[in-house]
């Protein structure tokens, strides 16, 4: 039998990447996998620079049987959304904090599409930066508020939206 390239590659479609999260973590604790932090800091000091109230809405995205989930509940955050395409995943948070009302679930996809276009403003090409984000499953209108207002006090987003000048160093 006569192995062609193309028997080697993978593509996207090929994977299931819901199946392939739900059998990580099935099969493993959450300190074996490999992005495992006992601490979340880098996270933990853009929330901080933000300058976010206690009761802010904080989406964590991707967020596994993340330990950043702990780490906001003990700073005294209080509306926290752990968002995985991970069923298993989320059923592990569920689990730990079934009684704590201060974190909703959400299981499903969410894709972020940017892109750069150039706008003509006041006669000058200026770029501009468009992101539109899609829930598999829809959140309710004051939710997406909120993230959007959180979104824009990003420390990157502040950055962006500034005047960018790049100097180089010898």
């Amino acid at each position: 039998m006569a192995i062609n390239d193309s028997d080697c590659k993978i593509t996207e479609a090929t994977i299931n990447y819901k199946e392939h999260w739900n059998t990580a973590y099935l099969i493993n604790k959450r300190e074996n996998l490999g992005w495992y932090e006992e601490k979340s800091l880098p996270t933990l000091s853009l929330i901080k620079e933000t300058g976010l109230p206690k009761n802010a809405t904080i989406l964590n995205v991707g967020s596994g049987s993340s330990i950043l989930v702990d780490n906001l509940l003990e700073q005294g955050f209080s509306n926290i959304i752990a968002n995985d395409l991970s069923d298993e995943s989320l059923k592990l948070l569920k689990n730990k904090y079934q009684k704590n009302n201060k974190i909703k679930f959400i299981v499903g996809e969410i894709n972020v599409d940017v892109k750069m276009k150039e706008v003509i403003s006041s006669g000058k090409t200026i770029k501009k930066i468009v992101k539109a984000v899609q829930f598999e499953n829809p959140l309710e209108d004051d939710q997406i508020e909120r993230l959007l207002t959180i979104g824009s006090k990003c420390p990157i987003s502040k950055l962006l939206e500034q005047p960018v000048k790049m100097e180089f160093e010898k």
